[in-house]
């Protein structure tokens, strides 16, 4: 992912957040990062969601990119809030 991240959007830093359990379906969920998805900075590496959302949550694998630290904890923080609350 460096040439994604580094080379081709001069993104830094990046991260891993794998397995997160997150509220609703794939699409709610890129809705809510449509600019993140978009401008490269959110990569969806992994999802797994029920048939028809009978469950009401999915499980995904996130990669993400930031300029610096503050980009990436507020981006972690966006995502955090999708989380399904233990």
């Amino acid at each position: 992912m460096k040439k994604h991240f580094y080379d081709q959007r001069n993104l830094p830093l990046g991260g891993l957040v794998c397995p997160i359990a997150v509220q609703g379906d794939r699409d709610h969920f890129e809705e809510k990062f449509a600019e993140e998805i978009h401008d490269g900075s959110l990569v969806i590496a992994a999802w797994c969601g029920s048939p028809r959302g009978m469950l009401g949550y999915s499980a995904c694998g996130l990669l993400l990119g930031a300029e610096n630290r503050e980009q990436m904890q507020a981006l972690m923080a966006k995502v955090a809030s999708m989380a399904v609350k233990k």
